[in-house]
């Protein structure tokens, strides 16, 4: 710990496999062994599906029940899948970031947390390292813990994905997403060797001449290697063509043409033929050739195979069907996150939903017909999930003592909550004022006992005893005197 608050900087990595998706547990941490609020330097926690980071000196509090980690990745964990999780702090940069890493979903993080001003210098050396520890109210976290490693310094990009992430349990695993036999990373265990892929979605593209030639595509490295020249894989690279384009077979040399015909042939492979008028992106559609059909003229840009007409749209700033809208469907809400069952182009930081990461293959709005769900978005009581953070999640908080009222203080919809069904429909906040004890509500009998048991500070303790006033003596005719039962100090008397 010295090192650390010395250096300012320090890398956390921790290898797990989580039981389920629903509990809220830490999984690793220094601190004290209850894990109590401020008793400690770091905790790495599952919260249902999502991984949460707190940090002692964080800007947003250490774990506050009120306001969540900063350093937050949801959706992150499989049941049953292996799971690694690095922390980084760096002083020097002053950003603090989560990696996230699964098989099947790859590399996910989440957003860089300005540390700036923040130190690391009140951290304790007193604490014990804990795996698993008991939290208070919470259960113990029921996977598996592989490995567990912190370092004094921030580690690199580079490091982090070749060092760390090929030391796990998926180090003799080989990650081939597109079926060509090369891995990304590469590893032993592929059926084609342990090259690295450099495109692991397209099995056109692989680190082999042989399996992969480099064909005349305007510039793709089909190859894997930048030395190749485009084309180098072609059968009669840098030959004349020797068919007409206009009948059959068609011209497929891909190179400078010598027949009479003065338009490309719309066969998807006529790229470097011709005057301008051909399919210049081969994507089988023209911008204008009088040899091309109707549905095949129209191509709205011959520059980029990615956009002609009927193609699907997909998020990446670009108009993919020539309709003449660039990414139509893909934040139908307009707040700002992709929709969950959009393709997005990973890399790109999408204009019409700029609040979902680069790095996303798909958009993460659970719900793009609701401006008031999406990830990160405040949990309200209206039977959704307004931040996506899966099943069982609706309306977390709402009703933490299941009464069937609403927790006083939370925001709700003036619809019947189907977590608190009790809260009248036209309310638009809760009404329960003790969430914890079920026995506390609006409609909860005044009993003899010094407490609110029903909300409302304007009835009279003990109201709701049935013996309260009734006669204390009778008719009788003894030395006692006549009274009524009265609630007094906590007790009937």
């Amino acid at each position: 710990m010295t090192k650390i608050k010395n250096s300012g900087s320090f890398t956390l990595d921790v290898w797990f496999t989580p039981a389920n998706v629903t509990d809220n547990a830490v999984i690793f941490g220094y601190g004290n062994t209850w894990t109590s609020i401020g008793w400690g330097n770091f905790f790495i926690s599952q919260n249902g599906s999502a991984v949460e980071v707190a940090i002692k000196n964080m800007g947003d509090g250490f774990g506050s029940p009120v306001n969540r980690p900063t350093l937050r990745v949801p959706n992150a964990l499989r049941v049953g899948e292996a799971t690694e999780v690095i922390v980084v702090w760096d002083s020097v940069t002053g950003l603090a970031r989560t990696w996230v890493w699964t098989y099947t979903v790859g590399q996910q993080w989440s957003a860089f947390e300005d540390i700036s001003g923040n130190s690391l210098t009140n951290w304790s050396s007193n604490y014990l390292y804990l795996a698993r520890p008991m939290g208070l109210g919470n259960p113990t976290f029921k996977g598996h813990i592989h490995l567990a490693a912190i370092y004094d310094r921030a580690l690199t990009g580079t490091e982090i994905t070749n060092q760390n992430m090929n030391a796990g349990p998926y180090a003799g695993i080989c990650n081939d997403t597109d079926g060509d036999g090369y891995g990304a990373p590469g590893n032993a265990s592929c059926p084609k060797g342990a090259a690295t892929d450099c495109n692991n979605d397209n099995a056109a593209i692989c680190p082999s001449a042989t399996d992969c030639p480099d064909v005349c595509n305007s510039g793709t490295n089909d190859d894997c290697n930048a030395a190749t020249g485009d084309g180098a894989g072609e059968a009669n690279w840098n030959q004349a063509c020797d068919y007409v384009d206009t009948t059959a077979p068609f011209d497929t040399d891909l190179d400078t043409c010598n027949d009479a015909d003065i338009y490309g042939a719309c066969n998807g492979l006529n790229a470097v033929c011709i005057d301008g008028d051909s399919d210049n992106d081969n994507d089988g559609y023209s911008a204008l050739n009088a040899s091309c059909t109707a549905a095949q003229n129209g191509d709205c840009s011959d520059s980029d195979n990615t956009r002609f007409p009927g193609n699907p749209e997909i998020c990446d700033n670009k108009d993919n069907d020539c309709n003449g809208t660039t990414d139509e469907g893909c934040d139908d809400d307009n707040d700002d996150y992709c929709d969950a069952g959009m393709t997005k182009r990973i890399g790109t930081i999408v204009s019409s939903c700029n609040l979902t990461p680069s790095t996303a293959l798909v958009g993460d709005d659970c719900d793009d017909t609701r401006n008031n769900v999406h990830p990160w978005g405040t949990e309200v009581c209206d039977n959704l999930d307004n931040d996506c953070s899966g099943s069982p999640a609706i309306d977390t908080g709402c009703d933490d003592d299941n009464d069937g009222y609403c927790q006083s203080g939370y925001a709700k919809a003036a619809i019947a909550v189907s977590t608190c069904l009790n809260t009248p429909v036209a309310a638009i906040t809760g009404d329960d004022c003790v969430d914890t004890d079920a026995a506390i509500h609006p409609n909860a009998a005044d009993l003899c006992n010094s407490i609110n048991d029903d909300c409302n500070t304007a009835t009279l303790d003990g109201a709701g005893e049935t013996t309260l006033g009734n006669a204390c003596d009778g008719t009788d005719t003894d030395l006692c005197n006549e009274g009524t039962i009265a609630c007094t100090a906590g007790a009937l008397s």
